[in-house]
């Protein structure tokens, strides 16, 4: 296992020479929502939509009727969000019955749509070559088992923790809470979001940085346990394609890589066709293991590696940054990371729909096999990046 290094050059996030220089912060702005909203005496309604069942300012009278209290909450809770954090090319929207999300706009056409209390990145959309503006995540919405709303797809954070006294977390994928929003639409914009166990003293800070040819990722996490905290997890992207047929990764050739089981989360996209995997034995199905086999190991040959087969691997000496290829599409995409020593690759194979809900493959780094160590009163620092250079 990995000890997390504290002494780093931060990764640029706009450009791969010099990043941006933000704002000074607002302390009074940087406080979680949760803790605003509770100053202001709000109440928390239920959410039919699991996207972001976000408190609200509770306007209405008692005993006034309910679909009234509703409609006035909602409208409520946009205009607190947008007084509070809107500006620097954020607005704030509602979707559905209580749930919102955060569109960041660039003047260059960039923009990334961030559904909350998840830390859900649903859109990514990047200037092109030709004029037109593309799409690079793929991301729907199915139906839950009690008939709600449930995303699939995007870009997210999956990480655990867990220490030798027997403390455990898993990311409380609901328990993000807006700290700042900063920057400038004609340069770049910074949503930064929090997430803590107070009881296991842990806390994750995540910044969602746009720029005008990059979309970056950046993770802190704090232990302020007298105790090593370990980590496992990964930061995922599932980037649109038109099928895995014609998608290639670009740059891979040489990196030793592990075939695992596909990684399983609240928000994967998981196709139907995973339960009839000629893989099956050695992948998880309906998220248990079923006659779990050995790791298939081996070293990249191929320096344009086509996506056409299902696959799921892991590359433990993979280049800090690669390329994926869409050439149905004539896209690409170069994807960065730091403080990660792994990457993820999955491809659900080219059985499915070209340009259906299926045409992705998911990639990011992680820590699965290697567990990052972070020291007692110590912070680790992380960062996925995808990067346009379309333009």
């Amino acid at each position: 296992m990995a000890m997390a290094s504290l002494s780093f050059t931060q990764p640029p996030l706009c450009s791969y020479s010099s990043p941006p220089s933000p704002s000074p912060l607002l302390f009074d702005r940087r406080l979680p929502v949760a803790s605003l909203i509770r100053k202001r005496s709000l109440s928390l309604p239920s959410c039919r939509v699991t996207w972001f069942p976000l408190p609200f300012p509770q306007t209405a009278d008692e005993g006034s009727d309910s679909d009234s209290d509703s409609e006035s909450g909602l409208a409520s809770a946009s205009e607190y969000l947008s007084e509070e954090f809107g500006g620097h090319g954020v607005s704030f929207k509602s979707v559905g019955d209580t749930c919102h999300v955060a569109k960041m706009v660039l003047d260059n056409g960039s923009t990334a749509v961030l559904m909350l209390p998840h830390g859900l990145v649903v859109s990514y959309k990047v200037p092109m070559w030709h004029g037109e503006r593309m799409e690079t995540l793929r991301s729907f919405v199915v139906e839950g088992d009690a008939g709600e709303g449930v995303v699939r797809g995007g870009m997210f954070l999956d990480l655990a923790f867990e220490d030798e006294d027997g403390f455990s977390w898993r990311l409380n994928t609901k328990g993000w809470t807006i700290r700042d929003v900063r920057g400038d639409p004609g340069e770049f914009i910074e949503v930064e979001l929090m997430n803590s166990n107070q009881a296991g003293m842990v806390d994750v800070k995540y910044v969602l940085t746009l720029c005008e040819q990059s979309l970056t990722a950046m993770v802190d996490v704090s232990n302020q346990r007298s105790t090593p905290l370990k980590m496992t997890g990964t930061v995922l992207s599932h980037l649109n394609i038109c099928t895995p047929d014609g998608a290639y990764a670009v740059g891979l050739e040489g990196s030793n890589f592990y075939e695992r089981r596909p990684v399983m989360s609240e928000h994967r996209i998981n196709p139907d066709d995973d339960l009839k995997s000629s893989r099956r034995n050695s992948w998880q199905v309906n998220g248990k293991e079923e006659d779990v086999q050995e790791d298939l190991e081996g070293e990249e040959t191929a320096n344009y590696k086509q996506l056409t087969d299902e696959m799921s691997l892991i590359y433990t000496s993979a280049p800090r940054n690669f390329t994926i290829i869409d050439r149905g599409r004539r896209h690409s995409l170069i994807l960065g990371r730091h403080g990660f020593d792994e990457y993820y690759v999955y491809s659900p194979g080219s059985r499915h729909e070209e340009y259906g809900n299926y045409a992705y493959v998911c990639v990011g780094p992680t820590a699965q096999l290697k567990p990052i160590m972070i020291g007692p009163k110590q912070i680790w620092e992380g960062a996925h990046r995808l990067s346009n250079p379309n333009l």
